[in-house]
């Protein structure tokens, strides 16, 4: 396990680690569980043999390599609850798991997402995330999301009762969702898609969109489509 301690913040006889560098699941499991940190990843490939939480921490995740996060067709990559994270720079890939294949998050867990993609997830409700909560707040900038898979709701995203979902400059293309919401299933949410691409996403319940670019979504909360032409 490497854990490379870039930068620690000192105050008396206490000192808190407040950057790291890591390059294994070991190392990267290690740094999460540390609160307030920024972690750099310089691996180009992370295969995780189990799931990291993330429990009411502050963590600033970042890859210098656009490091393949792989679930390896058995595990959810990562599951947050009460936390602020930002993930930057990421392949999330294969991931596994009943809400959210890649990452779920719940209890007021807010999650910034920038230059990512997510590819290959399974799920049986949100194929690549699964974000629930009313003080939980998503916000995808510069991401793809490809190829992901939903059993039943939200191919790509499942957002269920959320305070905010925020999706700027994003790519949801080849998702699938068996029931409802090929790419998104949004649900009580208040939603913006800003300069996002729907494409060749697909749902194959009886209920919204069945083919195509696929959004589901309910009409109690503001919901704001931006267009550029």
């Amino acid at each position: 396990m490497l854990w490379v301690a870039a930068a620690v913040t000192v105050h008396g006889a206490d000192s808190r680690v407040v950057n790291v560098n890591v390059t294994d699941f070991a190392g990267l499991r290690r740094a999460c569980l540390e609160d307030d940190i920024d972690v750099t990843v310089l691996a180009p490939n992370i295969t995780f043999p189990s799931t990291i939480e993330l429990r009411g921490r502050r963590l600033n995740l970042v890859s210098s390599v656009s490091t393949v996060l792989e679930g390896a067709g058995s595990v959810t990559l990562f599951n947050a609850s009460g936390s602020v994270a930002s993930l930057h720079g990421f392949v999330f890939a294969n991931g596994v798991g009943t809400s959210g294949g890649a990452i779920e998050a719940s209890n007021g867990t807010r999650l910034t997402i920038t230059d990512s993609t997510f590819h290959s997830n399974t799920a049986v409700s949100g194929g690549a995330i699964s974000i629930t909560g009313a003080g939980s707040k998503l916000t995808v900038l510069g991401c793809i999301f490809r190829s992901n898979e939903a059993s039943t709701y939200g191919g790509a995203l499942m957002i269920d009762e959320i305070k905010t979902f925020v999706s700027h400059n994003s790519t949801f293309v080849g998702n699938s969702g068996s029931m409802i919401g090929g790419a998104l299933c949004l649900i009580n949410t208040d939603s913006t898609l800003e300069n996002t691409v729907l494409n060749g996403n697909s749902a194959s319940g009886g209920r919204g969109p069945t083919a195509g670019n696929t959004l589901t979504l309910t009409p109690r909360y503001r919901f704001q489509l931006h267009l550029q032409a």
